[in-house]
């Protein structure tokens, strides 16, 4: 019989598949749904040290063979999703789950892993270095020298099982730059793409983009990135 079975860092999984940090896992009712669901984990919404509210509606369109959002990082902060992972693990012993953070600065990520460092959570944390949909930040992924930087940093003192979260990289020269940097340090995992930024869905009808944040502009995400033909307009449920 087919197993989906999987290890990541010698951590056993019942199957391979999970979602991603994204649109479905910001509150507790979503991450309930996600336990009694058929993943194998479970990823929570990518935190930052306080709360907040993300960029204004509509902000997500689900499309027929995926989603497209610029949320612009709404979350309930890391205190939330700290102890929703720690009663879980006393709920249900043994099984691994993953603590996704993303603060809007280093120190802000220095500070939520010194804390997550401190706390009896022993679950992975995944660092997201790619959110591109938050205006007037820059994706920490695509600049490689603040990359290592953060890295480096953050392995001075953090002692548990940590990965990275990447944005999707075109070119090459950057596969190998960014592998060399990685592999320099004792990562668990890797999450090696974000949504496709910088995409636009318009309804020609309306001439009205799909979305409000940033002029329009968000990820793509989903089946949509390996579909070879897109279609050239659709319907939109937004939120």
């Amino acid at each position: 019989m087919l197993s989906l079975e999987t290890t990541i860092a010698g951590r056993h999984f019942d199957r391979c598949l999970m979602n991603a940090a994204g649109v479905r896992c910001q509150s507790s009712r979503d991450l309930d749904a996600l336990v009694q669901s058929h993943a194998g984990a479970y990823v929570t919404k990518s935190a930052t040290p306080a709360p907040r509210p993300g960029n204004p509606s509509p902000r997500m369109a689900t499309m027929p063979h995926g989603s497209f959002n610029s949320m612009g990082l709404p979350n309930n902060g890391l205190a939330y999703y700290l102890n929703y992972v720690l009663a879980d693990e006393q709920k249900r012993p043994g099984k691994t789950n993953f603590l996704s953070l993303a603060g809007t600065s280093l120190d802000d990520n220095l500070a939520m892993l010194h804390q997550i460092n401190d706390s009896a959570y022993q679950g992975f944390v995944e660092l997201n270095l790619s959110c591109p949909n938050v205006p007037g930040h820059p994706q920490t992924g695509y600049d490689f020298e603040a990359t290592r930087q953060t890295l480096e940093a953050v392995f001075e003192f953090y002692q548990k099982p940590l990965g990275v979260k990447l944005p999707p990289y075109f070119d090459m020269a950057h596969f190998d730059t960014i592998a060399d940097i990685l592999n320099q340090f004792p990562l668990s995992f890797v999450t090696t793409i974000n949504s496709v930024g910088n995409g636009l869905i318009v309804n020609f009808e309306t001439e009205t983009a799909a979305i409000k944040p940033k002029g329009g502009f968000g990820g793509i995400g989903g089946a949509s990135i390996n579909q070879p033909h897109w279609p050239t307009c659709v319907p939109w449920p937004s939120v």
